[in-house]
């Protein structure tokens, strides 16, 4: 649900004329050895990739647009937002997700650090759902009630001790729901990596050496094996959620040309910055933007206040149609 707040934000927002965005971060370089921990369990060649801090992410709930989204949240389920809470509660959790989506059919896996088998059944028991922990305490599932239906999400023990989540949801569906692997077949899964990790990947090395992996969290992406293969070259940046948030991202397109449609369409935006909501235009005012050839980079900022205005006009826009 946060990715489509951040999507229909993204909609809205647009360049003040003649300013540029700042340098575009340094990159952090060869992924460390707790990045490589993570990575190892993840496939290589997944259009998208995101890593970082989960702990920090989750406190950015506590931001105005995060209190919106756990509203929305509650009403598709009532534990939810409390469920999310605790799962944030150990500190210092570390994340990284493999994510596509082809054929109608979401996909994501998740390994996180520093979240424990124990964890989950604590937070799931204590939200009152339904939890099951096997013999061995490797694996356990949640039941979370939804206003679609009910459904079992599951995290298995890793080797390493850090947990593992693959969850696919097929959206060509009335209501279409969430569905994790089995023990089983996480460990089919895992045991058939192999080399084939992101983490023994060089093109997954090469792109994420690139992004600034000192903030809240880190993006990668590429176009090749989607539809926007033929348009989007990569994809790297960062988001920092310390206070209000912040977000930088790089795209590089396959032509020229398709940049030149981009700061086209920006500068048509940007027109009608006044026409937008007070809100909405504010994020039109904290957008820097530049490009170079056929690589684009734009940065926002915005506080908490802003956040929190946002969010106000996004529930009044979409928050009647969530039943």
């Amino acid at each position: 649900m946060s990715f489509r707040i951040v999507a229909s934000i993204t909609l809205v927002i647009a360049l003040v004329a003649c300013e540029k965005a700042k340098q575009e971060p340094k990159g952090s370089g060869a992924l460390t050895a707790d990045d490589r921990a993570l990575f190892q369990y993840l496939p290589k060649g997944a259009p998208v990739y995101f890593a970082g801090d989960y702990s920090k992410l989750q406190d950015f709930m506590k931001s105005g647009l995060g209190q919106f989204t756990s509203a929305v949240a509650d009403k598709l389920s009532p534990s939810m937002s409390a469920l999310t809470a605790c799962l944030a509660g150990p500190r210092g959790m570390k994340s990284a997700m493999a994510m596509s989506l082809a054929n109608n059919t979401f996909e994501d896996r998740i390994v996180i650090a520093g979240l424990t088998i124990a964890d989950v059944a604590r937070c799931g028991k204590q939200s009152g759902l339904d939890t099951k922990v096997d013999a061995d305490g490797k694996f356990v599932t949640v039941e979370l009630p939804m206003t679609t239906g009910a459904f079992d999400f599951a995290y298995f023990q890793l080797p390493s001790g850090a947990l593992y989540v693959h969850q696919t949801m097929t959206l060509a569906q009335k209501k279409p729901l969430p569905a994790f692997a089995s023990r089983a077949a996480c460990e089919a899964e895992i045991a058939a990596l192999g080399h084939a990790s992101a983490a023994e990947d060089p093109a997954f090395n090469a792109l994420a050496a690139k992004a600034d992996r000192t903030k809240t969290g880190w993006f990668v992406a590429g176009g090749d094996g989607t539809p926007l293969a033929g348009t989007i070259g990569e994809i790297y940046g960062s988001l920092d959620a310390t206070s209000g948030v912040a977000l930088d991202v790089t795209v590089r397109l396959v032509k020229a040309s398709d940049a030149d449609k981009v700061e086209q369409a920006i500068a048509q935006l940007r027109k009608m910055a006044d026409q937008m909501p007070a809100s909405f235009k504010a994020v039109v005012t904290a957008l820097r933007f530049d490009r170079s050839g056929e690589r684009v980079h734009a940065s926002l900022a915005l506080s908490d206040a802003q956040l929190k205005s946002v969010s106000d006009q996004l529930g009044g826009m979409i928050g009647a149609q969530i039943h």
